[in-house]
């Protein structure tokens, strides 16, 4: 979880405490305007990475046949005024070939989903604050490839503004955001992904998905913006909450 607007990055060791997610507005996508390009640093390294665009399919294990345990890593920037808080959080769902997740889901601030029914997917501490606050990635998650349940065909990556609707915030706001997938053994940078589309309107964005491919796996640029609140999004997906 992100929280901007701040001058100190908290960091509560762990997860986030459980919330009460209050449900408001309409349901539905939406692709408004808002995500701008920009420069997207890779954290001073130099990346041999492929370069994907949305609606792009890459493979992802068949090219590095020893990949077990990746590194999911999110950043972005926020254009906000001083003192006025910006708080995104991420969430990775497991989905079956019917596309619910029977399985399982993760979310970084709700510690009673810190991981994954089946043990795959991990978070370190929390991000507060946001940005990144000298660090590579403002947020990251691991993911365990030999871990995800037979049946998960699907994993999901999905952004979300908490209290968005509340706060009258969109993902306009938001800037020179990009998802990295690294292999966590040499830390090599593998796949980028820059979210240089509009998504203004959207308080919600299904990032990108890691589809299974026989034995392997391949990771596709979504870019999909949402007007949907996580609840929504859940419910969507067959979650209970």
């Amino acid at each position: 979880m992100f929280r901007f607007g701040n001058n100190q990055q908290q960091n509560n060791g762990g997860l986030g405490s459980p919330r009460s997610f209050g449900l408001g507005g309409g349901l539905g996508g939406s692709q408004g305007g808002g995500f701008g390009g920009g420069g997207f640093g890779q954290g001073g390294s130099l990346s041999l990475a492929k370069q994907a665009t949305t609606g792009e399919t890459l493979s992802l294990t068949k090219d590095n046949p020893n990949l077990n345990e990746i590194l999911i890593g999110l950043k972005w920037d926020i254009s906000s005024r001083p003192g006025v808080t910006f708080d995104i959080d991420h969430a990775i769902l497991l989905l079956d070939q019917q596309g619910q997740s029977q399985i399982g889901y993760f979310t970084c601030f709700d510690r009673n989903h810190k991981r994954t029914q089946d043990g795959s997917v991990f978070q370190g501490a929390d991000n507060l604050v946001g940005g990144t606050n000298g660090e590579k990635y403002s947020e990251q998650s691991t993911i365990k490839l030999s871990n995800v349940d037979p049946n998960a065909v699907r994993i999901l990556i999905v952004t979300h503004i908490y209290d968005a609707r509340k706060n009258a915030q969109t993902f306009a706001q938001v800037s020179n955001a990009s998802i990295t997938i690294e292999d966590v053994v040499s830390r090599r940078e593998l796949i980028n992904y820059n979210l240089t589309a509009n998504y203004g309107q959207s308080i919600a964005i299904e990032v990108a998905e890691l589809v299974r491919n026989g034995q392997h796996w391949d990771f596709k640029a979504v870019g999909r913006g949402l007007n949907e609140e996580y609840p929504e999004i859940f419910r969507r997906y067959g979650l209970p909450i």
